[in-house]
């Protein structure tokens, strides 16, 4: 038996008998399961954003696009192929969110749209990005996000377009896959057009899916996933090089092609688990957060585990801790980032200081993303993990932090009242 390797997110497994077919519709019941009339079925979440951009760009000549300072590589790579300068704004201090004050100023007449990235299964607050970025197209980024809610809305249906992912650990995947929504009729229209303009059939692809949905099928679960993750994970960061630790390297051009209908079948079939899949997850995730902070006393050390805000149900693939700083961060991550345990760091980097996107991404100045990127680790929230091996996780971040941090902490901020 292979060491035992915790998937690092709460995906939803697929089970052989999704490979049954089904004479369901998938589209269908996906608009079902988001309350929408309607979506867009695209080859990942990252295609479906390239079509997003294209389908803005049939509507209005506007070609900037404003992008979050902590959010995927993949984001800028889709904006750079569908043709659009990009600038990049700061999130506010200890947060994913805009910090809205800078987008207010980098708000101009060649604005197209502002992208808002929503993560781990959380909700980025909408309402004050409208106000900052008033005359530009909002597109929701709910690709680590299916089944969350923000005042009772689905995310990723609120926004003008909302974006989501079917990649392999995510709520529901087919290995590769996304869709996008979009309320207005003359932006539908103008999604619908420019899919069927820059996306062609290339059924090889499909051939491709196919093998490596079987594949995932097969290898996500503790018993096999060391085969195809943990080995390779533990090689990259021996190496330290983390980019590669946590596939933040991409390929500059995305692939775009269509579904075939033996897939969407498959999709149909794992589709009637979500529901009850998300509900379970999310008990999950607020329960881990509770025990980790009862287990650990974070607030008192000024450790915080990213929560749901007022009137949001999170989807929790994943637990987002912020440490105080980066060397304890680090300390942390030096004992469970290659334990099996599900531990790991989302994005290496703020947007501007990944050195490899520098052709497409201008380097700049983000010190709140940076800072961010530099303290979060997350924590699987998969079924997978067992009580125990949560305990064990708890217990090595109780470990690294020195004793009597929590007394001294808490004098600091006395004194500085």
């Amino acid at each position: 038996m292979f060491k035992r390797q915790v998937p690092p997110t709460a995906g939803l497994p697929l089970q052989w008998k999704d490979f049954s077919g089904s004479k369901e519709s998938f589209a269908r019941g996906l608009a079902d399961f988001l309350q929408v009339d309607s979506l867009q079925l695209e080859s990942s979440g990252t295609a479906a954003l390239v079509v997003a951009f294209a389908a803005l760009k049939r509507l209005d000549k506007r070609r900037t696009v404003i992008l979050s300072g902590y959010t995927c590589p993949l984001v800028a790579i889709a904006a750079a192929q569908a043709g659009l300068k990009i600038l990049v704004c700061d999130t506010k201090k200890d947060s994913f969110e805009f910090d809205t004050q800078q987008l207010e100023q980098l708000r101009g007449p060649d604005v197209l749209c502002v992208v808002v990235t929503h993560l781990a299964g959380l909700a980025a607050d909408l309402a004050p990005v409208r106000q900052a970025a008033a005359g530009a197209y909002i597109i929701e980024d709910a690709a680590q996000c299916l089944g969350a809610k923000s005042g009772g809305r689905m995310l990723g249906t609120a926004g003008d377009i909302g974006i989501f992912s079917l990649a392999c650990g995510k709520g529901l995947s087919l290995y590769d896959g996304g869709f996008l929504y979009a309320a207005d009729p003359a932006v539908r229209e103008a999604i619908t057009q420019a899919s069927a303009t820059i996306v062609p059939q290339q059924p090889w692809l499909n051939w491709l899916r196919i093998l490596q949905m079987i594949g995932y099928w097969f290898f996500y679960r503790p018993n096999f996933l060391e085969l195809v993750y943990g080995r390779e994970l533990r090689y990259h960061v021996r190496r330290k090089d983390f980019i590669a630790a946590v596939g933040d390297y991409f390929e500059f051009v995305v692939p775009l092609y269509r579904f075939n209908d033996w897939r969407l079948s498959v999709g149909a079939n794992a589709l009637k688990r979500l529901s009850d899949f998300v509900t379970t997850n999310r008990l999950r995730g607020l329960a881990r957060r509770e025990q980790l902070k009862k287990r650990l006393g974070i607030e008192r050390l000024g450790i915080e585990v990213l929560g749901e805000t007022t009137g949001c149900e999170g989807s929790w693939p994943f637990l987002m801790l912020l440490f105080t700083d980066e060397k304890e961060r680090d300390l942390v991550l030096d004992k469970l980032w290659t334990a099996g345990l599900g531990v790991t760091r989302l994005f290496v980097h703020s947007l501007s200081d990944y050195e490899y996107l520098r052709p497409i991404v201008p380097k700049q100045e983000l010190p709140n993303a940076s800072d961010f990127a530099a303290r979060m680790l997350t924590i699987t929230n998969s079924h997978w993990l067992e009580d125990q091996e949560f305990e064990r996780i708890a217990e090595i971040i109780s470990g690294c932090l020195p004793p009597g941090l929590d007394v001294k902490r808490s004098l600091l901020r006395e004194t500085s009242k």
